[in-house]
């Protein structure tokens, strides 16, 4: 693991810290929420990538595939049990 402030990024605008993290060959794990903008990160995540979006009860998973086509799959616990709905 390495922190932002191990790696002396701090401060950096959020396309540095992807960038290190690609690099790198790393997972990025951050409470940014601006990450899931994927305009903003088009031409630094072409090729595959997930992306998790964690709520208190529910979360949300963002898939890009090497054909380019993507989905969104969503997950929720509703009365202790786990529901999951798809959307391609």
């Amino acid at each position: 693991m390495l922190t932002v402030v191990e790696a002396k990024k701090s401060g950096h605008p959020d396309e540095n810290h992807t960038a290190e993290a690609l690099r790198l060959g790393r997972v990025l794990i951050t409470c940014d929420r601006d990450y899931l903008n994927e305009r903003r990160f088009r031409n630094q995540l072409s090729g595959t990538w997930s992306k998790f979006d964690a709520r208190r009860n529910e979360w949300t998973w963002y898939a890009r595939f090497l054909d380019g086509t993507t989905s969104r799959d969503r997950f929720r616990w509703s009365r202790g049990k786990l529901q999951t709905w798809v959307e391609h």
